[in-house]
């Protein structure tokens, strides 16, 4: 599985049932936050708003779990969908 979102508090708790069903798990994160996906996961290094920096990472048949904001001073942005379908294009 291919999360977006990993850090966040819905993303872990995502990520902490999925590996406790047995799924190999795979989150996004940026540098300074993988230390906050759950034990367990592995890093793929990127950023949600950027499908370049993630889609060599993402692999052919994997599902991709997309939950990922970005808060901001203007309020709440939420990772488009476009970019993660572009990523998977790619694949």
């Amino acid at each position: 599985m291919f999360v977006t979102g990993g850090t966040g508090y819905l993303g872990r708790t995502l990520i902490e049932w999925l590996l406790a069903r047995g799924h190999r798990v795979r989150a996004l994160a940026r540098t300074a936050s993988t230390a906050r996906l759950p034990r367990g996961a592995e890093a793929v290094l990127g950023d949600a708003l950027d499908a370049g920096s993630y889609a060599h990472a993402m692999q052919k048949g994997e599902v991709a779990l997309v939950r990922a904001v970005e808060s901001d001073a203007t309020g709440v942005t939420t990772v488009p969908v476009p970019e993660i379908r572009r990523a998977a294009d790619t694949i």
